[in-house]
């Protein structure tokens, strides 16, 4: 294709902003929903259910002479438990229904000869299942007005918790898409996030409400023990303080926009032709979700002032699973741009900052690796400076030190083989795949190796170095270190050479796969090279005729 049709190609569509012009994906769906004729009645028939389960729950607790405030608080945790349940159901069940249905009815090529980019589609997808699933919010509002009439709960409280559902239910739409962009038929895509909402929902539930709420008590005793639905409550009674913005608000606010905006990237991703960029958004979202995540394993190293080294190895132990996370997702990643996106940028004038975030894999394996050691190494700096003011100062900030090297080293190790794996033409998801059985071999197979040995030579507990490569082996330095012991020192030193050893085969990986893309990378420039002069000369010769 010559780089006329391709700049053509480009330029066929233009996004509009949240703010501009009304999505013209958004209102056909808003057209196609006004001709539903069951929508009134489903939503008659959920009131109704919901109404009457509330009723029989405030009858049961009047009969049993129950004060009307505690009847209030049990009709507050009722009902939106209930409308939790029904929105994390409900919601990426209508989503799904969005962009598979399109390719089921076979109208996706006339969406996209309509000039509507994947960045268009996916906002108008999710403003037409979320303007559906807020309908069934607002229907059930009165229902749970009830609640505050009792007593027990304000009507303050009640407002709140309605805020907090509109926000979990635009959560769920984003992920409903973000499933459906990936299934190519109506029935897979209901199928899957029906299993995965079903799965992953009720286990949020017990995580977030239940554990939560006994988090939230022991900060603010206001607060009951055993409320699942505890954070609008928290939010109206705890008191204003350092706790009151890093839980209730800094906390919520990263959870939400966090996932958020990671479902939308890749949904954004998932509808982007393999020949466009469907990289930057993801990218943009790790920069944006590293400091974010960062200030959320900081804060129970923080509010932990008993034990801050055990929230701290905890702390960077999630962090370090998901830069794995991180490092699994970007093995999308193409060689490098396309003929198309270099067009854009040359077109734009892009910045060397948009090309950098741009599709490449040795730019993108570079930015996963910056980012995860900056956001690994500052955690562990802030966790050793919180540790230092605790009675067991130099235990603990040595556990730290222990945890967050060996987390930066066997993260460059993976980071390397997956570019390395990429970079050598293996499938995406034969790459994942790959990787996480080099990942579960590594962390298992030492300690197999070293129970054998032991039992060989008699039990013997040198034998135990031997599990050294292993993930797992930080535990027993950090055992070692406290206290220290005679022949500890030798035990941690097999560990940091262990470290060393995985930072070496992923540098040199990452060489290797660097020679291998750019070898691709000159291929390809010459290919293109020879198949414009070809043009050239054809175009010559048809003048001269």
């Amino acid at each position: 294709m010559s780089e006329r049709a391709t700049t053509a190609t480009v330029d066929s569509a233009a996004p509009r902003g949240w703010l501009g012009a009304p999505n013209p994906i958004w209102m056909r769906e808003m057209r196609q929903a006004l001709r539903l004729t069951q929508t009134p009645w489903v939503l008659l028939a959920l009131t109704l259910t919901i109404a009457l389960s509330l009723c029989a729950i405030g009858g049961v607790a009047a009969s049993e002479h129950t004060s009307p405030a505690r009847v209030g608080r049990g009709l507050f945790q009722a009902f939106f438990s209930i409308s939790y349940l029904v929105v994390v159901v409900v919601g990426p069940a209508i989503a799904a229904n969005g962009i598979a249905a399109e390719r089921e009815g076979r109208t996706w090529e006339a969406v996209l000869l309509a000039g509507l980019d994947a960045t268009q589609l996916t906002r108008g997808k999710f403003l037409a299942a979320y303007t559906t699933l807020a309908l069934y919010i607002v229907t059930l509002a009165p229902v749970g007005a009830l609640s505050f009439l009792f007593g027990g709960v304000t009507a303050t409280e009640v407002v709140v918790a309605f805020g907090c559902l509109f926000a979990i239910a635009a959560l769920a739409v984003a992920f409903g898409l973000a499933v459906s962009s990936l299934m190519a038929n109506l029935r897979g895509a209901l199928v899957a996030t029906l299993a995965l909402a079903v799965a992953v929902g009720p286990l949020l539930y017990l995580f977030f409400g239940l554990a939560g709420g006994q988090a939230a008590h022991t900060l603010w005793p206001a607060v009951e023990r055993e409320t699942p639905i505890w954070l609008p409550l928290a939010l109206t009674r705890a008191e204003l303080g350092a706790p009151y913005l890093m839980v209730l608000l800094l906390v919520p606010a990263a959870l939400l926009l966090v996932p958020g905006r990671f479902l939308y990237a890749v949904t954004v991703a998932n509808l982007t032709a393999e020949t466009d960029d469907g990289s930057t958004g993801l990218k943009r979202w790790l920069v944006f979700s590293a400091p974010a995540l960062l200030a959320v394993a900081v804060v129970p190293v923080v509010l932990t002032s008993a034990h801050p080294g055990d929230a701290a190895i905890a702390s960077e132990c999630v962090a370090f699973l998901v830069t794995l996370f991180v490092a699994l997702l970007f093995a999308r990643e193409p060689v490098g741009p396309s003929r198309r996106v270099r067009v854009r940028w040359e077109r734009e004038r892009a910045s060397r900052l948009t090309r950098w975030l741009g599709p490449g894999l040795m730019r993108t394996s570079a930015l996963v690796v910056i980012t995860s050691l900056a956001s690994l190494g500052t955690l562990g700096i802030i966790s050793s400076a919180v540790c230092e003011a605790s009675p067991r100062t130099t235990v603990d900030q040595t556990h730290v030190l222990i945890t967050t090297s060996y987390g930066c080293a066997f993260l460059v190790f993976v980071v390397g083989l997956t570019t390395l794996l990429r970079a050598r033409g293996l499938g995406v998801w034969a790459t994942r795949v790959v990787v996480a059985a080099v990942i579960f071999l590594a962390s298992a197979a030492p300690w197999v190796v070293a129970a054998i040995l032991g039992a060989l030579s008699g039990g013997d507990k040198e034998w135990i170095a031997v599990a050294a490569p292993s993930p797992f082996y930080v535990f027993y330095m950090i055992d070692q270190v406290s206290p220290f012991h005679d022949t500890a020192w030798s035990r941690v030193a097999v560990g940091f050479g262990a470290q060393a050893l995985w930072v070496l085969l992923g540098v040199l990986a990452l060489w290797r796969a660097n020679v291998r893309c750019a070898a691709l990378l000159a291929a390809e420039e010459r290919a293109v090279a020879r198949a414009e002069a070809t043009l050239a000369d054809d175009d010559a010769l048809h003048a001269q005729a």
